[in-house]
């Protein structure tokens, strides 16, 4: 499958069932990537990461999500880990 053809499968109305809240989907997001995780290599990881992480952004600029709610339910419930394996926010 080529990029354009899950794109459209992405943008196709019947694919869009997952009706949770941006922080939710972020975290869906990193669930699913942390299964296959082991099988990229750290660019390839690095790159997954540097998307979500835009998607996420785009959100909160877009539907104007508490990103501090968001940090402390990572802090609380999370690891707090980043790419340098320690928290970026503190």
């Amino acid at each position: 499958m080529d990029k354009y053809q899950i794109m459209s499968l992405m943008m196709r109305e019947e694919h869009q069932i997952i009706d949770d809240d941006l922080y939710t989907l972020s975290e869906r997001l990193a669930e699913r990537l942390a299964h296959v995780a082991d099988k990229l290599d750290d660019a390839e990881i690095n790159r997954f990461i540097d998307i979500g992480a835009a998607i996420y952004r785009h959100g909160l600029k877009e539907f104007g999500v508490d990103a501090a709610l968001a940090r402390e339910h990572w802090r609380l419930n999370g690891s707090g880990a980043t790419r340098g394996g320690m928290d970026e926010g503190q």
